[in-house]
């Protein structure tokens, strides 16, 4: 049994570190009780994208066009278009306040619009 879970988690870290530019993004990490390599707050999750819990590890993501919002606890999660598929864990779902990406900029407020996100950042000071 071990040997299936271990095989498990290797496929699943594959599927993860494949990353989402192929298929796009769906539904993003709000919260997660335990990050792990390619998984942690305001990661992007792609449709089919598989991920593992442990018993009692939580996590929460936010569909970008349902404005689903879940909360799942423990099991194997499948990320679907518009919610996931929970397997063996507890899932929650409520609605979060969102357009589901129908917000449109006008020329004039997408020139000077930005956004930037900083991912495990390690500044070094020094003094001269």
């Amino acid at each position: 049994m071990r040997g299936i879970a271990a095989l498990m988690t290797a496929g699943i870290l594959a599927t993860l570190a494949a990353g989402t530019a192929e298929a796009g993004t769906v539904a993003m990490v709000e919260e997660i009780s335990i990050p792990a390599p390619g998984l942690q707050p305001m990661s992007p999750l792609s449709e089919h994208q598989m991920l593992l819990l442990q018993p009692g590890e939580r996590l929460v993501l936010t569909y970008t066009a349902s404005c689903v919002r879940e909360t799942i606890v423990g099991g194997v999660v499948m990320i679907g278009a518009r919610e996931s598929i929970v397997s063996g864990g507890t899932v929650v779902r409520g609605t979060s306040e969102c357009d589901g990406g129908k917000t449109v900029l006008t020329a004039e407020q997408a020139g000077t619009s930005a956004a930037m996100v900083f991912r495990h950042v390690n500044l070094k000071l020094t003094t001269p």
